[in-house]
């Protein structure tokens, strides 16, 4: 059962990024400086996709949980990083015109983050069947696919694509 939950979590924790790519700092870092003022479409995906590849190493470093406190403890910490990834990427500013869109898009993003926590409670509570029921809601799952549908057609290439 543990080894169930553990492979539910890994598909909660599959918004954003890919550590596969090589890191591009051509248009990410200066999109990144320039902070909410307007910034080109191009740049804001350079700038975004950047944040999204560095947030998944970061998650990636997590490792593989085990137990129940393993759980919690990832959990835990995938949230953070994942607020942290959404909250920089919201610091970017938005291309002219394209602030709805973004706003819905990073609004269906952010469930994520809040199923985590509860995973992250219900772990350390030691409620194994919560921690199930949480990881495979099909409404956070549909939340999630619905945003990375829109991430692509929004044009981009690493923020919401599966992690593992």
């Amino acid at each position: 059962m543990l080894a169930l939950c553990a492979s539910t979590l890994a598909l909660v924790v599959g918004g954003c990024g890919d550590s596969k790519k090589p890191a591009s700092t051509t248009g990410a870092a200066a999109a990144a400086a320039a902070g909410p003022a307007a910034i080109s479409k191009a740049d804001w995906l350079a700038a975004a996709d950047q944040l999204c590849r560095e947030g998944r190493a970061e998650r990636d470093a997590l490792g593989e949980p085990r137990t129940l406190a393993d759980i919690a403890t990832f959990a835990s910490a995938a949230a953070a990083s994942l607020e942290r990834q959404y909250q920089a990427i919201r610091d970017l500013g938005t291309p002219q015109g394209d602030r709805r869109t973004l706003g819905k898009l990073i609004d269906r993003f952010d469930r994520e983050p809040k199923a985590l926590r509860l995973i992250a409670k219900a772990a350390a509570a030691g409620d194994l069947e919560m921690v199930d029921a949480t990881a495979i809601d099909p409404a956070i799952g549909l939340a999630l696919d619905g945003a990375a549908k829109d991430a692509a057609a929004y044009g981009l290439r690493v923020c919401g694509t599966p992690e593992r």
